[in-house]
């Protein structure tokens, strides 16, 4: 994990990645996924992780809290751009990407967030290792998220029901206009409705 006093993050994704970290900070070797890397910078120190849950090229950055306008300034300097937080929440759902507090929280089992390549299962004892265990070896979640491309005129409320011939299987978490792909939901649903072009219904405000 970030040494003590690292409070401040930032990500950057896509093709140019490794070439923006290169001119920003001399960065010049590979991660594996989710590997993480101490890297100075001046006179603190950054902590630089693999971050493949956008389906592309991307690191985390952990640093001081205090020190965030000028690591962005850097990064602007070296060819990156920010997004807006939309922005950045319509690339997540695009990917799949749940995020906690949102389409997640602690009663979550990694599991059902589709969040498997974070986990180790050879690695010894650590905490909840042992649901996930036997989730993984003996049998199989009851419930998985799922994205949803949706034909409506507008995106359905977080927390909207989610049927399959007419019984209530699940409900949205996130939803988005994707610019690229119409309007796109995350949800959370039971594992027979989780099946790849199946049609089910959401409820919401009234409609469906």
């Amino acid at each position: 994990g970030p040494a003590s006093g690292l409070g401040g993050h930032q990500s950057l994704s896509g093709p140019r990645t490794e070439n923006t970290l290169r001119r920003a900070f001399g960065l010049e070797y590979p991660l594996k996924p989710f590997e993480s890397r101490p890297l100075a910078w001046g006179s603190h120190i950054l902590e630089v992780l693999s971050w493949p849950r956008l389906r592309s090229e991307a690191r985390l950055m952990v640093f001081p809290a205090e020190q965030t306008a000028e690591l962005e300034s850097t990064l602007c300097h070296a060819g990156a751009r920010s997004v807006s937080d939309e922005a950045f929440n319509i690339l997540r759902v695009e990917r799949g990407l749940p995020l906690f507090g949102v389409d997640m929280d602690e009663e979550t089992l990694p599991l059902e967030a589709r969040l498997e390549d974070a986990i180790s299962f050879e690695k010894g004892c650590y905490m909840g290792q042992e649901t996930i265990s036997r989730v993984h070896h003996l049998g199989h979640v009851n419930k998985i998220l799922v994205q949803l491309k949706m034909k409506a005129d507008q995106p359905p409320a977080a927390g909207s029901l989610v049927f399959k011939d007419g019984k209530e299987v699940g409900k949205v978490t996130s939803a988005v206009v994707s610019p690229k792909l119409g309007i796109l939901a995350l949800a959370t649903v039971r594992l027979d409705a989780a099946i790849s072009e199946i049609m089910l219904e959401v409820k919401s405000n009234g409609g469906w």
